[in-house]
């Protein structure tokens, strides 16, 4: 045993997929995953009772934009909340939530 801890995660997205960098990441980190699509109207949180899983077991990524137009993806459990002003405060930097329509029109995310 090499002191790691495998759960079982899954990312849910909408009409996207995993990027192939973050797959790349997992894979070389042993991390167990599975993606779960759905529809982009559904809550998270009918997802985390109709897959009947703990919702910290359930990533959820999101994309950040800073002002000087670098890109950041945090992924957190969907019990979690993204603390934006903290974030930007620790990193000194402005950045703002990058919404599902620009990741997919500006193909941000490959």
């Amino acid at each position: 045993m090499d002191g790691r801890v495998s759960y079982p995660v899954i990312f849910i997205g909408g009409n996207m997929t995993i990027s192939t960098s973050i797959k790349r990441y997992l894979d070389t980190a042993g991390v167990s995953y599975k993606e779960h699509p759905h529809r982009r109207e559904v809550c998270l949180r009918t997802l985390e009772r109709e897959l009947g899983l703990d919702a910290r077991y359930i990533a959820v990524p999101t994309i950040l934009q800073s002002d000087k137009n670098a890109l950041l993806m945090t992924v957190t459990p969907l019990t979690y909340e993204l603390d934006l002003k903290r974030l930007n405060g620790m990193l000194r930097r402005q950045f703002s939530v990058v919404t599902d329509a620009e990741v997919l029109s500006e193909g941000l995310m490959t």
